[in-house]
């Protein structure tokens, strides 16, 4: 009896039919699972090494201090970063409690407040709120409060950012490992990007992006998942991105790069066709919803409206946005095709960053034939290759559309601010170039090629690090900051001080006044105080040489002639800048000091007042010194009102009180 064998196996290998097992089907996710464990290691190692590579270049920022461009406005003299208490602290005036800088004050405004109150007329919430996270009480600190935990977190968000980024092109590179890491550290190192981590201000710069990347990788998610998580995942980082810069509102527009990029046709032509049919961005309708309603609320706010009563802006708060007619709209042309190519140019050759781009003098505007003529004629051929060959090539019209998407808001078509330009506008934009260049890397050269240029763009990355630990040392101090801008311009104009520098020269007067002003009240130091009086009036004496009509210059040139108890001088200056502007609650308040200190009382209380109409933020100065002008001339009824109005507004006064005391001893019972 020969039994037959239970399984019989045929020619092919099969057993009854069926296939063999071979190893892979012994463990099907065998494959898989050692290629996603050789993504995640080489993720984990890359990321380390990336963050050591951005700590290291950037550590030498933690020992830098506030600088006088937005950080006073966003930190040193802000309630709803710092308590109030700790804010007058530092300058507390004679026979007051002494200020305790060891501990921190209890805030006088509350969280309600940080998401009712734009900041230096920019909305952006989510910024303030983790600024406050940030307050702290430092002893030997000049305003009470250290610059090092501020920019410690700007560096973390950075850091994070950086690994986004890292992830982001491994997703774009299609998982080549070398070319995202170079690229990754190309953003993470580049020295255009110093300015948005190393300035307090722009704590809104790397918050932004952070949720912005991180949204961009969630939408990827969901571009291969179609999982409606991923999405409202994703629209959730936006409304956070668009709550910490307004930038963000161009992240829909975004959206339709990746969904081009990923989209599966064959040819780009197609891919692109597909993508603008409503079935394919419907989905992203909400986006452009709130990315409309925010860019309608950041123009009313920098307009200085206040969002029909929405939120709280102070009614004697400057207006960033320039006059239509302060330019030409050929004028607007010009200066965004310049902005354009030159953010290009400086993404490879990184040189002459000043940190302040001023726009140019009408006499050096006319001279200018490479910004008049050349720029939009360049970025008119580029739009057009761009336009013919996004028909042809995802790479290209993915990589120049990252970057123009992200710039579009910032090249001055619409006129914010007194600059052309700012480093710190490139920082998402040069994701876009990195795309470019990864692309051009990937399609057009041979894999020997590829290895000698990846070779090189880390050896670049590397020289781009050694300058950005040099340009992290312009940001030291004030002083630092703008002498290095001053010098900057002035070598590029053959040695001659170009008349767009009188705003850097009116700001560093305004710096070395206060560090006088400091040495003067809180650490006596009567050769400093000195020293600083005489830089100061050398800058705003130069301002004024150059034509300047900033009210700003005369200002402080009113200020610097106070300190040499100059004060014929001080009126006289103060006087000119309320012909500039007579509307400036400031040098209304200061003129009334000037002639408070001259004993003239009456003409004090008038620019007390005047201060008071047109710089209702600083009332409580106002209203201090108003009373004790008219307690000086007997009005004493009134002065007891302003003290009173004063403690209405700031209860922890203590000029306030003392004074209300005196009086009321003084006043018949």
């Amino acid at each position: 009896m020969g039994a037959s064998k239970k399984h019989k196996q045929n020619k092919a290998g099969k057993t009854n039919g069926k296939k063999k097992p071979n190893n892979y089907q012994k463990n099907k996710r065998g494959p898989i699972a050692n290629e996603n464990t050789s993504d995640s290691r080489f993720l984990m190692l890359a990321a380390i090494l990336l963050s050591l590579l951005t700590f290291i270049t950037y550590q030498g920022a933690l020992d830098n201090h506030f600088v006088d461009w937005d950080d006073y406005d966003y930190v040193i003299q802000n309630n709803l970063v710092r308590a109030q208490k700790d804010i007058s602290g530092p300058t507390q005036m004679k026979n007051t409690p002494a200020f305790n800088p060891n501990d921190l004050s209890e805030y006088s405004t509350h969280l309600k407040d940080v998401f009712k109150r734009p900041v230096a007329l920019n909305y952006h919430p989510l910024t303030m709120l983790t600024m406050r996270w940030n307050n702290n009480a430092c002893q030997d600190c000049e305003h009470g409060i250290s610059a090092r935990p501020f920019i410690a977190w700007n560096l973390i968000l950075h850091i994070l950012n950086s690994l986004l980024v890292l992830v982001f092109m491994y997703q774009m590179t299609k998982k080549n490992k070398g070319l995202s890491l170079v690229l990754a550290s190309l953003f993470a190192l580049h020295p255009m990007h110093v300015e948005s981590v190393v300035w307090v201000s722009e704590r809104k710069d790397v918050l932004y992006g952070f949720f912005f990347l991180s949204g961009l990788l969630t939408y990827i998610k969901y571009l291969n998942t179609k999982s409606y998580s991923w999405l409202l995942s994703t629209f959730l980082l936006f409304v956070a991105a668009c709550m910490s810069k307004a930038m963000a509102v161009v992240f829909p527009l975004v959206m339709l790069l990746l969904y081009f990029w990923n989209e599966p046709s064959k040819t780009s032509k197609e891919s692109l066709k597909n993508t603008l049919q409503y079935s394919s961005f419907k989905h992203s309708i909400p986006f452009f919803i709130v990315a409309i309603f925010v860019g309608i609320m950041a123009l009313q706010i920098q307009a200085g409206q206040n969002f029909g009563g929405l939120l709280d802006i102070p009614s004697d708060a400057k207006v960033a946005i320039n006059q239509l007619d302060t330019y030409s709209f050929l004028q607007r042309i010009q200066f965004a095709s310049y902005g354009w190519l030159q953010y290009i140019v400086l993404f490879f050759y990184p040189h002459d960053l000043g940190t302040f781009y001023a726009y140019p003098s009408q006499a050096a505007y006319e001279a200018n034939w490479w910004m008049r003529y050349c720029c939009p004629s360049i970025c008119t051929v580029l739009l057009g290759i761009t336009l013919y060959k996004g028909y042809r090539s995802k790479a290209w019209l993915m990589g120049l559309g990252f970057y123009s998407i992200n710039l579009i808001l910032v090249l001055q078509f619409i006129s914010v601010g007194s600059v052309i330009m700012a480093d710190r506008y490139s920082y998402l934009a040069y994701i876009g170039l990195g795309l470019l260049l990864g692309s051009f890397m990937v399609h057009f050269l041979s894999e020997s090629q590829r290895k000698i240029a990846l070779i090189t763009l880390a050896v670049w990355c590397l020289y781009l690090g050694i300058q950005s630990r040099q340009q992290i040392e312009t940001w030291q101090d004030s002083d630092t900051l703008w002498t290095n801008v001053i010098e900057t311009h002035t070598k590029n104009n053959l040695g001659k001080l170009p008349l767009n520098m009188e705003k850097a020269l009116s700001i560093r007067g305004n710096y070395y006044s206060k560090k006088a002003e400091y040495h003067a009240t809180v650490k006596p130091d009567q050769q400093l105080q000195r020293q600083y009086i005489d830089k100061a009036f050398e800058d705003f004496i130069s301002a004024k040489k150059l034509g300047s009509r900033r009210p700003e210059v005369y200002e402080g040139l009113g200020t610097n002639y106070g300190m040499r108890r100059q004060f014929d001088k001080a009126l006289e200056a103060y006087s000119t800048a309320l012909k500039i502007d007579p509307k400036k609650g400031s040098s209304y308040f200061n003129r009334g000091v000037t002639y408070s200190n001259l004993g003239q009382h009456k003409a004090a209380i008038n620019d007390y007042s005047k201060a008071l109409e047109y710089a209702p933020s600083q009332a409580s100065m106002a209203l201090v010194n108003r009373g004790i002008s008219l307690a000086a001339i007997g009005q004493l009824a009134a002065a007891v009102a302003d003290f009173r109005a004063v403690l209405n507004i700031e209860p922890t006064n203590q000029v306030a009180r003392r004074y209300l005391q005196q009086l009321s001893r003084a006043q018949p019972r």
